[in-house]
């Protein structure tokens, strides 16, 4: 637990929290995307992602899939912003339900266009970084 941090203080005041166990609990977000956006978040005080345990980041996914087939969300993002436009400094996971063309996460996707080469090249160089994870 980090004192200065707001999720950890909802954590430790129980203050509206919809959902919690050891590892995670749920809040519905105070500034939502659509109707319904709820926040997954790991009891664990931690900034990015890989700062978490493992465990806890399995069990958060658990917990967003029990979720949304607990609540009826057929349609739905899930998000977690490591670092990039992460509002604040706790890991947290945005269940965002989409509703209609105005409740939902709107993205901007722009690809970027690459040369066969570029691809070719990295593919053979990321193969040989993933056989690490092994």
């Amino acid at each position: 637990m980090d004192s200065e941090c707001i999720f950890c203080s909802i954590y430790s005041k129980d203050m509206n929290v919809l959902y919690k166990d050891s590892r995670v609990f749920i809040i519905l977000d105070i500034r939502p995307l659509s109707k319904g956006h709820l926040l997954v978040i790991p009891v664990k005080h931690g900034e990015f992602l890989y700062d978490c345990e493992e465990e806890d980041v399995a069990h958060a996914m658990r917990t967003i899939w029990k979720a949304v087939k607990l609540l009826g969300i057929k349609k739905f993002n899930i998000l977690q912003n490591n670092g990039h436009i992460q509002s604040v400094p706790h890991v947290h996971f945005h269940i965002v339900p989409c509703i209609d063309k105005v409740n939902c996460l709107k993205i901007d996707w722009k690809v970027v266009d690459t040369p066969l080469d570029y691809v070719n090249e990295n593919v053979k160089k990321l193969k040989e970084e993933f056989k690490k994870l092994n």
